[in-house]
């Protein structure tokens, strides 16, 4: 409720009082608490419309059953106040994505930021876009609790083996009786024991598994910054403008990441790659210009990344990449149009706003894909 009333002031909507907050607040606990009130598909088409990817029609139907279930809570709700609309969905999706967890929607929307699809209010969008740093940070955090009291794996295996052979080896007795008999119950109890020392094994090796994917990924970044060496071009970073040097900064990032997020210091590390690029006579350039001064002979490839009209950036490297296979290069921006709308003549950016860019729509790319794969 209170981030509600701070929204509510942000956009300059006045007359809101407490029961009105407490209505909306009780209302969109009630869409959320409804698991089937929305599917996957029509959360994401939500998330497109909130930024403006979308048109109203689009989601007209969902619109009508949104506006239902507030005027549960407010007979005299209606969607016709926009402002107030735009603050309702956006706070529905923060939260739906704080409940379950679900990082493509914020993924879509700090990306679609950066070409101008925005939310309209500033302080939700601030919130998702901690919520995606808070994630990097999360899906590298190491369970301690799962450390804590860990077995020496070692002993624990004599231990094993010890138990087992004490009970399965006959042993003479002092008469020298060749044939003992063995203690059934003991045995029954000595295997159970050994079953719990190997299902806490496979779980430390989980647990190590992991700590060594974050490691290596934290090596294999920290190698190929010191480097400054790009193995997709095979020259020094020193050695490229800075247009060419965000391109693949942003590529081999992603490509060094093991997780469906990269690093917290993510941005930082592509600021420091594109810096070592030589500097142009231009600070700025529009989304044309430079894919336009991009080899399309770089080996880049895109594996299990969806490109769709939310990534404008990606999706004019492909289309260049597909008009160069058929030896129409300079008409890569007929191929474009086929497949997005964003006009790319419209965005300005430095080297670095495209690097950026760039890598987050891989990200989401990558995310996408997930999706769609149901991982």
């Amino acid at each position: 409720k209170d981030l509600l009333r701070k929204c509510y002031q942000d956009a300059g909507i006045k007359g809101a009082n407490a029961k009105r907050f407490e209505d909306r607040a009780a209302a969109i606990q009630q869409i959320l608490d409804d698991k089937n009130f929305f599917s996957k598909e029509e959360w994401t088409l939500l998330t497109k419309w909130a930024i403006g990817a979308v048109e109203n029609s689009v989601v007209e139907e969902q619109m009508i059953h949104l506006e239902e279930a507030f005027c549960e809570t407010d007979s005299k709700y209606s969607n016709e106040n926009t402002k107030e609309l735009h603050i309702l969905i956006e706070m529905l999706l923060y939260q739906y994505c704080k409940e379950t967890e679900n990082l493509l929607l914020p993924s879509i929307i700090v990306c679609g930021y950066g070409v101008g699809w925005k939310l309209k209010n500033s302080l939700l969008y601030k919130k998702f876009l901690s919520f995606t740093y808070e994630a990097r940070l999360a899906l590298r955090q190491l369970d301690q609790c799962m450390l804590t009291g860990t077995l020496n794996t070692r002993v624990s295996l004599r231990m094993i083996k010890a138990q087992l052979e004490s009970v399965t080896n006959s042993d003479k007795d002092e008469e020298g009786e060749e044939d003992a008999t063995i203690d059934t119950d003991q045995l029954a109890t000595n295997l159970e024991a050994a079953e719990e020392q190997i299902k806490d094994l496979r779980r430390q090796s989980r647990v190590l598994a992991f700590a060594l994917t974050v490691q290596r990924e934290e090596s294999d970044i920290l190698w190929w910054v010191l480097a400054e060496w790009s193995k997709t071009s095979q020259k020094s970073y020193h050695n490229m403008s800075k247009e060419e040097a965000a391109l693949l900064s942003a590529y081999e990032l992603s490509n060094n990441v093991s997780f469906c997020m990269g690093p917290y210091a993510s941005r930082e590390i592509l600021t420091k790659m594109i810096s070592l690029g030589k500097t142009g006579e231009k600070a700025c350039f529009s989304a044309v210009d430079l894919i336009d001064q991009l080899d399309e002979k770089l080996p880049l490839s895109f594996e299990n990344c969806s490109i769709t009209k939310l990534q404008p950036l990606l999706s004019a490297l492909d289309a260049k990449k597909n008009a160069a296979q058929k030896g129409k290069v300079d008409e890569w921006k007929r191929y474009y149009e086929m497949t997005c709308e964003k006009e790319l003549k419209d965005l300005s950016l430095t080297a670095f706003d495209f690097g950026w860019q760039l890598y987050l729509e891989i990200e989401l790319g990558r995310l996408l894909h997930a999706e769609s794969n149901g991982e």
